[in-house]
């Protein structure tokens, strides 16, 4: 009976000692997880400051797009009405007018554009 105390003990005390084991092991496999999980995760916060930061220059970008464009079409407009402008007084002084290579309405002024320059009256003139 002495040996069946024996190993009953040897039972008793090793389970025990084996559970605390295994679950000192399976801790360790746990903490090594967990560690590799808390890595993962700053990578993926360090991506999405990244891509906040990302966003935000786009979002920068575009709003200065938008500014460029209403700044272009400003201009655009402005350039218009000088045009038009332009066009409205100069038909008061056409003689007659003609179209360029660029098909924009051009007035020639009889008093500011001759037909032809006649080098005689140049020379004339310059001698004047």
């Amino acid at each position: 009976m002495s040996a069946e105390l024996i190993l009953l003990s040897a039972v008793l005390v090793g389970v025990p000692i084996s559970l605390k084991y295994v679950l000192a092991f399976e801790m360790r496999n746990l903490v090594s997880l967990m560690k590799s999980r808390e890595r993962e995760l700053a990578g993926l916060n360090a991506k999405l400051s990244a891509l906040d930061r990302e966003y935000d220059v786009v979002i920068s970008a575009a709003e200065q797009v938008r500014d460029r464009q209403k700044w272009a079409a400003t201009r655009r407009d402005r350039m218009a009405d000088e045009l038009t402008q332009a066009q409205r007084l100069g038909g008061v002084f056409s003689r007659d007018s003609r179209i360029d290579f660029l098909g924009i309405h051009v007035d020639r002024g009889a008093d500011f554009l001759p037909d032809r320059i006649d080098d005689l009256e140049v020379v004339a003139t310059a001698e004047a």
